[in-house]
This record gives structure tokens, C-alpha cells and sequence, in this order.
């Protein structure tokens, strides 16, 4: 389906234990960044706004969304790898922000939390378009800047399931996660055996599964970046193995007006 063709269409959007029909004008998101450096890091200001694809041209149809992050510069990643890569803003985390614009329906009232958050973009965009709560987690809680933004930040080591992970994704009351939001979360190291990539994703997924105990209609959302086709292929078996199913598919394509090809290999997974 080309997204430059004005066309109705019907989809189908889970939200909660109900599923109904939406219909709309096939809308894109056009995104924005303004960045200034600041004392070796660089302020980010991302603007998402969904543009409605006319005869004339292409029109705002809502107000923009905006959310201000800091990270460290791309150069930074080359020096000291490992120390930065929660510091910086991928484009996977990008993409997912955009597609909570492109379908705030999904979020509305709901609350999310996101795993290996880092700077936590998808955070705030999710709060930006209306989560009732959003909680940011990684495995180092420590970053200010997020707590700054007024999303709070926990820590959250995939695999270990302590208290702090069962008060984090099952609560103790009856207001229970209804979204997790996950980019990127299946990096692979040059050295790193196939065994030891089954592991790590494995703990990503035991958490989702935890979450999903006290809510089986919990979704997990998440931007996967394709870099080799067996990767990919391990993550897809690892979804059937703990018994969660691919509901939707979207590539930026789709719904990013202005992609770039560092977008190419990523999609949109929505999982329950």
C-alpha cells in the first residue's frame, strides 16, 4: 500500500480486553529535531506532528508533539562504546515515538512502562499523548535528566525476578501494566555467541510474560532493529516459545513521512 495515497482505512486496535474498528484517512508523522551542544552533551528537541496527506500538499491535522531530551554526541559511541549506549538516541527509539503519535489510541489512559528505556524518549512521548502513568526502567536508574522530565526512572534487571521486579510489573493492587515499550533491546555483540543472544532475549520476554500474569491483555510494543535475518529469526522463535503472538506489523514506511534509510531495517511489532 503506497502511504501517499489518500485512502479510508479500517484497522483493528486493541485497547484493553476490547477490540473495535477505527477508521481514518491515512495520516503520516513528520518529525523534527533541533539539537544544540551543551558542556560535551547535546540537547535534543524532537517536534512529532501527524500530517494529513491532501491534493494540495501535506497539512497539520494535530498540534505538535514535543519532548526534549539530552545525550551525549554520536562520536562518543566510537571512543567509549558500552559506557554510552543508553546515553544516546537511536533511531529505533525514533521510530517508536513516532508510531505512539501515529496511534495515540493505543495509549490513551493507559499505563506504560519501557524497558532499557536509556534517555527514555518513548517515555515521554507516551506521556506526551496522553498515558495516565508512564514509569522509564534500565538497568541503571541513575539519569537525571529523565527524572528532569518528570518520568520517573527504576531499575529493572531483565531475568531477576525480586521484589522490586514484581512491584514494578505486577503492582499490588488492581492497576495493572497495559503497555510495555521496548527499542532496540536485542543488540548483539560481535562476540556473542547464539546461546548467550537466546538468554538475553529470553529475559526480555520473561518480564513481558511476568507483566502479562496479572494482565493477559497487557501489549508489548517494541521497535526491532533487523540486522542479520537469523537474528531476527531467533527473535521470532523466542515469541512462540513463551507463547506470544505478532498482532500487527509496521515498517516506518508506513507512517514516517520523512524516513531516512537508517529506518530501513526497523519495524513496529506489536505482541501480545
Amino acid at each position: 500500500m503506497c502511504a501517499d495515497v489518500t485512502k479510508t482505512c479500517a484497522v483493528n486496535a486493541f485497547l484493553g480486553s476490547q477490540t473495535f474498528t477505527v477508521s481514518w484517512m491515512q495520516p503520516m508523522i513528520s518529525f523534527n529535531c533541533n539539537c544544540v551542544e551543551k558542556q560535551g552533551m547535546q540537547e535534543r528537541i524532537y517536534s512529532f506532528v501527524k500530517v494529513q496527506k491532501q491534493v494540495t500538499g501535506s497539512e497539520p491535522t494535530t498540534e505538535p508533539v514535543e519532548v526534549t531530551v539530552t545525550d551525549v554526541p554520536f562520536t562518543n559511541i566510537t571512543v567509549n562504546s558500552q559506557a554510552y549506549y543508553s546515553k544516546f538516541i537511536w533511531p529505533a527509539a525514533v521510530v517508536l515515538s513516532s508510531f505512539t503519535v501515529y496511534r495515540p489510541e493505543l495509549f490513551v489512559n493507559k499505563r506504560v512502562l519501557e524497558l532499557g528505556a536509556g534517555k527514555a524518549l518513548c517515555s515521554l512521548t507516551a506521556k506526551a499523548v496522553g498515558a495516565r502513568s508512564v514509569v522509564a526502567t534500565d538497568f541503571d536508574s541513575n539519569d537525571d535528566d529523565v527524572n528532569e522530565n518528570r518520568v520517573p526512572v527504576r531499575q529493572l534487571r531483565w531475568g531477576e525476578f525480586n521484589k522490586q521486579t514484581i512491584d514494578l510489573l505486577c503492582f499490588n493492587n488492581d492497576d495493572n501494566l497495559d503497555i510495555i515499550l521496548g527499542s532496540d533491546l536485542f543488540y548483539e555483540e560481535m562476540q556473542e555467541t547464539d546461546t548467550i543472544v537466546e538468554e538475553k532475549i529470553d529475559r526480555v520476554l520473561s518480564m513481558v510474560v511476568l507483566a502479562k500474569q496479572r494482565n493477559p491483555d497487557l501489549m508489548f510494543i517494541c521497535s526491532a532493529v533487523i540486522r542479520t535475518f537469523d537474528q531476527y529469526q531467533r527473535f521470532l522463535q523466542s515469541l512462540c516459545n513463551w507463547k506470544l503472538e505478532v498482532l500487527h506489523k509496521y515498517t516506518p514506511q508506513q507512517f514516517i513521512q520523512n524516513y531516512t534509510s537508517e529506518h530501513n531495517d526497523i519495524e513496529i511489532l506489536l505482541i501480545r
